[in-house]
């Protein structure tokens, strides 16, 4: 019974794990983050991003190697949340590119959203499985200050508007004729539904 209960014990996701598999991936040292790789990830683990996707861990690490390398990042945990082999980490990433001066460019905040799955392996260890950034673009435009904030107000979401209400438009004068045309099909007005029967 002793034994089931440290297996047990053993086998739950906690939050110092979590923090510990954030922490080393985004470390700026590669031993680190293979040792991290090695310990909580499991070999053919499943990674979603917006930019890549990766089905094994090689290609995983690679992933992560060239992110820290271009980037120096700083996690700050917001929230953690467990249930049962899943687990979601709010994590607010400081970022530095490493590209350009520091001058040029101190910091920027990257909310981050990070969605692990795990699974028990033999042995009773748990690794990650499934794993998927969610990246909040908004606000990494708006950590960038006064620049950011004019290009996203002044410039993409005038674009955004302007695209939009051409699309929809594009869309409405290449749908008329057929709208029109169910229109007369069922006796209504176009851009109406049409009628349902209800039975009694």
């Amino acid at each position: 019974m002793a034994g089931s209960e440290n297996t047990d014990k053993h086998a739950a996701v906690d939050e110092a794990m979590l923090k510990r598999i954030v922490q080393g991936l985004l470390s700026s040292h590669s031993g680190v983050q293979e040792q991290t790789v090695l310990e909580h990830i499991h070999p053919e683990v499943i990674f979603y991003h917006w930019a890549v996707r990766t089905r094994n861990r090689e290609d995983y690490l690679k992933c992560f190697r060239l992110y820290t390398l271009l980037n120096a990042s700083k996690p700050v945990f917001r929230e953690i949340i467990i249930e049962g082999d899943k687990a979601m980490v709010w994590v607010d990433q400081h970022v530095r590119c490493n590209l350009v001066p520091s001058t040029w460019w101190k910091r920027a905040v990257v909310p981050t959203l990070v969605i692990l799955k795990f699974v028990e392996l033999p042995g009773g260890r748990l690794v990650v499985k499934e794993h998927t950034d969610h990246i909040s673009l908004y606000s990494f435009i708006w950590s960038l200050g006064g620049p950011g904030l004019w290009t996203f107000e002044k410039i993409l979401q005038p674009l955004g508007n302007w695209t939009c209400c051409k699309l929809i438009g594009a869309y409405d004068s290449w749908t008329r004729p057929t709208r029109q045309h169910l229109s007369w099909f069922w006796g209504v007005p176009a851009g109406s539904a049409p009628p349902v029967e209800h039975k009694s």
